[in-house]
């Protein structure tokens, strides 16, 4: 399916809380490494996690636990896509001068998926 933005705000360079997510390694989920998967994020940024429930849930970075959530990752190649769920290895949390760019759904109940790049 696809959804309706509702509104894209762009906002100028400031210091934001940032978290980096460390997941375990990359070849236990189809990529073609196996050094850990990095990402880094606003705080308040929804993550979709598993962890001791097995019930799937949105977390802000900053509340996900290493050791214990799982995040939902999509691979997706020419032919396939798969999707995987390494283990939150560790949460590091700072602040840096960055832009946040947010955009808003008209049913918030939808999700964007963001491809991540080397």
């Amino acid at each position: 399916g696809s959804g309706v933005v509702r509104s894209i705000h762009v906002e100028k360079p400031r210091d934001q809380d940032i978290v980096q997510i460390t997941m375990s390694g990359g070849a236990g989920i189809g990529l073609e490494c196996d050094r850990s998967l990095k990402l880094d994020v606003t705080s308040a940024h929804g993550i979709l996690v598993t962890g001791s429930n097995p019930e799937w849930a949105c977390k802000d970075a900053d509340e996900l636990k290493s050791k214990q959530d799982r995040v939902f990752v999509m691979h997706r190649s020419e032919t396939s896509s798969q999707a995987s769920y390494p283990q939150v290895e560790a949460v590091t949390k700072t602040v840096m001068s960055s832009q946040v760019v947010q955009v808003e759904l008209e049913d918030p109940a939808l999700a964007i998926l963001v491809q991540l790049t080397e």
